[in-house]
Parts: C-alpha cells; structure tokens; sequence
C-alpha cells in the first residue's frame, strides 16, 4: 500500500494498493491494482493481471482486465511457449479481447529462434490480418559473446516484394565483464550498403570500480531470477534473500540514468510483475539491500 504525505493535515493519505495472490509453488496468480477514493474513503479496483503456469514454474499466459461498472472486463492476453528445456521462450501470441463475441482476437506473434549454444539468432514479428499471419518486422543477431550479439539487423516487411528490407544496424562491443561499452547505429541505403545517417547515433560506456561500505553478495543464499528475457512490456521478478532485510530497487539504464525506483519493506522473499515502457535496449535492475546488492542485466525487445 502507497501513501502520500499531505501537508495541510500534516498526515500520510492512501494513494494506492496492489494485492497479489500465490500458488502452492509461490508463484504470483494474481495481481490486484486498487486506488483510493476520497470521496468514499474506500478503495476502488482498477486492473488486474491473471497468470498460469507450467509444470516448470513459468508463465504460459498473462492475461489483463480492467474494471468497469462493478465487473473485471478483459482487455489484452499473451500466451508463452518454451523450448525443451524450459528456459528460452519460443513464441509470445498477442490476443485483445472482442466484446461482439466474448472472445478473444488474435493480433500478433513474436517467434524466436536459438542455435546449439543458445544463442537467441532471430527475433520474427507477425500481425494477424485477414485469417493470415502478416510479417512485420525482423531482427538478426550474430557474433555472440557469452550469448550476447556483436550484431543486430532490424529489417521491415515489404509487402510488395514479398520480403525483408533493411532498416537499421546496431554494432554491440562489451568489455571482460560482459557490460556493453559501445553502441553504434547505421542506416541502409538502397544502393546496397550500410551508412551513417542523421538518425543514427554512437554510444559509449564507461565502468570504474569503487571500494564502498557495502560488499556484493556473493554466497549461493541469494538467487535472483528476471524473465521473460528478453522483455516486452513486462518483466517478472523472483529475488531470494539469505536473510530478511528491506531493500530498494532501481532500474536504470547503460547510461546510468535511473528510470525507475522503490522501496520494499523487511522480506526474505520478493515476487513482483514490473510493466516496462521502455524501448528497445539494455537495462539493468539493481536491488540494494542491508547486506549488500545484486545487480542483474536484462533486454528490453519490441
């Protein structure tokens, strides 16, 4: 439960609450998000997320409603396929709820493809038109270190040629500790080849070890799981601490900036369902707790 601090009753006032529910694997079934109502002093629903699982503890459908004239309405589902051993996701499958049939429409797909090492080689995006998988778009990874592309192309869906189009390439260089140092786009030109444009931009990135008061947690009591990797619009969060503690949480991204930050009270175990409104790139997720911090990088993929 959210509180703000109002400074003519010199008091904290409710703003927000999330309840969540568990299954006997401890995985989250639900999540509530409610929001108080002055006028009734009560809190109202507002959405919720519904998930299940497989016989492996991860999520095989997410499913969105919002409240609406006292009753949860659907709004958005998406469905997850895994590979054989359960750890790399196949296909993501977007629905949207029709209320002319009480039904839900299919509206795209996501497929990914992996090599003998892992490597994720392709990420396809499809729309559902007309009874017919449409292609949309198209990205390409290549020269991999320690799973993570050297290379990415972005290629669009021409429906008049009937294939892929280049749009854009992204060149990725990391340093021993697997941190990325530098990014750098370029444009296709028609005439067959890869050039530097307005639009396109270098990033550099820069890392320096610090000697603090605070040591990393390094012994086999803390376990931190995020997924689905790579992220769309969420990412779900399973942290286990060696002992109880608060902590706070960050998530910033390669520059350092800090896109996001909370607080969460004295818990061993932490289980949370983090909307993203990000674009497409790498992030990391910091949790800073009194014995020390795990920092975890993830891939945001649209």
């Amino acid at each position: 439960m959210y509180q703000q601090w109002d400074s003519a009753s010199s008091a904290w006032v409710n703003r927000d609450k999330y309840l969540y529910s568990y299954d006997g694997a401890d995985n989250i079934i639900s999540e509530v998000h409610q929001v108080w109502n002055t006028a009734t002093s009560a809190w109202d629903n507002d959405y919720q997320y519904n998930y299940t699982y497989n016989v492996n503890n991860k999520v095989t459908m997410e499913a969105d409603q919002t409240w609406s004239a006292g009753a949860w309405l659907n709004q958005t589902q998406t469905t997850y396929t895994y590979d054989a051993t359960n750890n790399f996701v196949l296909t993501e499958i977007y629905h949207s709820w029709n209320s002319g049939t009480s039904s839900w429409d299919v509206t795209g797909k996501k497929v990914n493809t992996y090599d003998a090492s892992n490597n994720k080689l392709t990420a396809l995006i499809q729309e559902w038109t007309a009874g017919t998988w449409q292609n949309y778009s198209l990205s390409t990874y290549s020269s991999f270190v320690t799973q993570l592309p050297q290379t990415e192309i972005y290629q669009m869906w021409n429906t008049t040629t009937l294939g892929f189009d280049n749009a854009t390439k992204y060149t990725y260089t990391y340093n021993d500790a697997n941190q990325l140092t530098n990014q750098v786009s370029q444009t296709w030109n028609i005439g067959g080849f890869w050039q530097n444009s307005t639009a396109d931009r270098e990033s550099r990135f820069y890392y320096e070890p610090y000697t603090t008061g605070v040591n990393n947690l390094a012994n086999n009591e803390n376990s931190l799981i995020l997924y689905p990797v790579p992220a769309t619009d969420r990412i779900h969060i399973d942290l286990q601490w060696g002992q109880i503690q608060p902590f706070t949480v960050w998530i910033y991204n390669v520059q350092g900036i800090i896109i996001d930050k909370w607080e969460v009270p004295a818990t061993a175990s932490y289980y949370d369902d983090v909307p993203l409104n990000l674009p497409t790139g790498n992030y990391f997720m910091r949790f800073s707790g009194v014995t020390g911090n795990i920092v975890q990088q993830f891939l945001v993929a649209r």
